[in-house]
């Protein structure tokens, strides 16, 4: 949710209008997640109701091989995963012959996804003889009281897990005091490459610091106060990072024909049932 609320902020207003729309379209369906902010986690709610058909679009499995060991049967690229379903979500987006409610499904999904893939441990899996099936992106490799995964996913303790939707006002100003910090600690003149908007190369940075920092620390021990502090930083760095290039990616998609896509949006808006899921 924090890197929607620093995209959020780097968009145009056109962008917004039609984006806001395409979160209204769900928004009676699920009114828990009826803003951007929230409709960012939307992926992860259903699945908690019990929606698993779209597990593997949260993560892509590259193999970390040490020990020797074999690896995985099926490479990970040949699967469907985070950077198959931000293509798939962008494509869907961009089709001019697309439904509302399809576009307002992607959209969530892509606003997931694209936080998703700049988290370290969602683009790889160790295979060594600890694990010689892999360890699930750290979901296996215990650290402390909690496994690698959930450490980063939480940055460290910097991030709140999952609080309860709908979203109170105290955890939404939460949320916003967080993203002023990181845009404060990391601005965007930071990054040279906050442009760079090929999901198969965020992949590929999200793997190499895994490879060279997640897994420093030794598995069945608490973490060092200085493995902590790294942790915190660079889920900072790639938090701030995702949100430039989601907001990015979003502009690219909605201003090149924002007053044809605005016209054909509201008119769908005022003219179609949305269909239910679940």
């Amino acid at each position: 949710m924090t890197v929607a609320e620093i995209a959020w902020r780097s968009l145009s207003a056109d962008s917004q209008s039609i984006i806001t729309k395409l979160v209204s379209a769900m928004a009676q369906d699920y009114p828990d997640s009826n803003d951007f902010m929230s409709a960012a986690c939307w992926p992860d709610d259903v699945k908690g109701r019990g929606l698993v058909a779209f597990d593997q679009w949260h993560f892509v499995d590259n193999p970390l091989i040490k020990d020797d060991v074999k690896g995985p049967a099926v490479p990970a690229e040949a699967r469907q995963n985070v950077v198959w379903a931000i293509q798939q979500a962008v494509n869907t987006l961009k089709n001019a012959h697309g439904g509302t409610y399809e576009k307002a499904f992607m959209l969530r999904m892509l606003l997931h996804f694209v936080g998703d893939v700049h988290q370290p441990m969602h683009c790889v899996s160790l295979f060594d003889k600890e694990f010689p099936d892999g360890d699930a992106g750290g979901n296996k490799y215990r650290v402390g009281s909690e496994n690698l995964h959930a450490l980063w996913d939480g940055g460290a303790g910097m991030f709140q897990g999952f609080p309860p939707r709908p979203l109170d006002y105290k955890t939404k100003e939460h949320i916003r005091s967080l993203a002023d910090e990181i845009i404060k600690n990391h601005p965007r003149s930071d990054f040279k490459d906050w442009q760079e908007m090929d999901p198969e190369q965020w992949a590929s940075e999200s793997f190499e610091l895994a490879r060279e920092h997640a897994y420093v620390t030794p598995e069945n021990q608490t973490p060092s106060n200085e493995y902590m502090s790294e942790v915190r930083l660079l889920s900072q760095e790639r938090v701030a990072l995702g949100g430039y290039r989601l907001a990015q990616l979003l502009n690219s998609i909605f201003l090149p024909n924002f007053r044809q896509w605005n016209d054909e949006a509201a008119l769908r808006l005022r003219g179609a049932s949305v269909a239910v899921i679940g």
